[in-house]
């Protein structure tokens, strides 16, 4: 399984409950305030999603509340994550720096500031990081994936502030179409970080519009140069009656609509408007099944699983992290022999008569029926976990309950047949 994602800087702080705690230490001149916000299971089993207050100088209060509203109005209402709620754990973490004026962007790049927390201190996690980027005028942000030495990844998703809203308290009316942008603008950069998506917009600057793309620009999953329908990433979204490419009035549709990447011409993106084009629209079909899938590069439905072992029964015991609603398909296997009475059952039992003598496998497979995807070519859906089972004849043959002599004679009958 891989280990898991976005930033999960709840080790920072010295002091926090026993799921997010590691202890460490942290930089003298700043000490940080960990805040859990929703915790669904254990960091190494989830995708971890924590909101920095970087960019918020020494507005506490500001940053508090933005990330409450981040995570339970803005990020865990739109789809996929709406659905998928238990794959994640989200927190944020206060920093307080010597001087409470400054922000990290002030003095430091937020990307390399972010990176040298998590390759510091969480070499063996993937981790997305929510940085507020401090603006006085309106901007967009940043996300990606950034290599730094190490077994993974840093996930990084940035934000650009909308004006100077932050730091008015209380928050006046004038400042909510201001924050929904703020909030919409992560959730399109965590598009880029965890979904790998690309940029939906077109060319809006004179001296670009007509440009077309360069090599090397289209390694997304909602982008494309081909018009060939039969070579669209997407094709398995695409109706047959959906000319190609797509003209405006199939706004509804999934089709092939020309201009992404910033360019105009020459590149093609899935759906008329979606959240990787303008964040006041949800994800498109093809945006949110690039999600689903990266979420279970990283996260498996499996969250445990146990055995009880009995006199002659053995039971087979799996805890699953369930999707709401529940579109997860369990089926049990021994020895590649689905059994239907077991279909859809978190345990199976296994007695001593339903094997021969000898070893067995009893596997279990966790199939996501998701409509979210249609196209799967790597069953990144399905999962699967197996235990190595060993029926061997037990010394009461004539299953009296006792071992004594009577079954050493009936072994010592028996001794040279050959079975039948």
């Amino acid at each position: 399984m891989a280990r898991l994602i976005v930033v999960f800087l709840a080790a920072l702080c010295a002091a926090v409950s026993p799921v997010f705690s590691q202890n460490q230490e942290w930089y003298p001149t700043e000490s940080t305030e960990l805040g859990e916000m929703f915790v669904s299971g254990s960091p190494t089993k989830r995708i971890n999603m924590v909101f920095l207050s970087e960019g918020y100088g020494a507005n506490k209060d500001a940053f508090l509340s933005d990330a409450g509203l981040f995570f339970n109005e803005g990020f865990f209402q739109e789809e996929p994550f709406k659905t998928y709620k238990a794959y994640f754990n989200a927190a944020n973490i206060w920093v307080t720096f010597r001087d409470a004026k400054l922000a990290v962007s002030d003095t430091l790049n937020v990307q390399v500031f972010s990176e040298q927390i998590v390759g510091k201190y969480f070499p063996k996690y993937k981790s997305v990081a929510l940085v507020s980027i401090n603006s006085l005028t309106e901007g967009g942000g940043t996300g990606g994936r950034i290599a730094y030495p190490g077994d993974s990844s840093h996930l990084f998703a940035g934000a650009q502030i909308y004006g100077d809203f932050i730091n008015r308290s209380p928050r006046q009316p004038d400042t909510e179409y201001a924050y929904k942008n703020y909030r919409n603008a992560f959730v399109h950069e965590i598009g880029h970080a965890l979904g790998q998506l690309g940029d939906e917009i077109v060319g809006n600057d004179g001296s670009i519009d007509r440009r077309e793309p360069r090599a090397g620009e289209i390694g997304y999953a909602n982008t494309t140069t081909m018009t060939d329908r039969s070579r669209i990433r997407w094709k398995a979204w695409i109706n047959t009656d959906t000319p190609i490419p797509t003209p405006s009035e199939y706004k509804d549709s999934i089709g092939l609509f020309l201009g992404a990447s910033r360019y105009s011409y020459g590149i093609y993106r899935p759906k008329l408007n979606c959240m990787m084009r303008q964040t006041n629209y949800p994800f498109c079909e093809v945006c949110r099944e690039a999600l689903v899938l990266e979420m279970y590069r990283l996260v498996t439905p499996i969250d445990s699983a146990w055995v009880n072992v009995g006199e002659t029964v053995t039971t087979f015991n799996i805890n699953l992290l369930t999707p709401e609603p529940n579109t997860l398909a369990v089926s049990w296997q021994v020895d590649g022999v689905e059994y239907d009475y077991a279909s859809g059952a978190n345990s199976f039992r296994v007695s001593e008569d339903l094997l021969p003598y000898g070893a067995h496998t009893v596997k279990v497979v966790v199939r996501d029926t998701t409509s979210f995807v249609r196209d799967d070519p790597q069953n990144l859906l399905v999962k699967t976990m197996e235990w190595p089972v060993v029926n061997s004849p037990k010394p009461d043959f004539n299953r009296d309950g006792v071992v004594n002599m009577a079954d050493f004679f009936l072994f010592a009958d028996a001794f040279g047949e050959k079975s039948v």
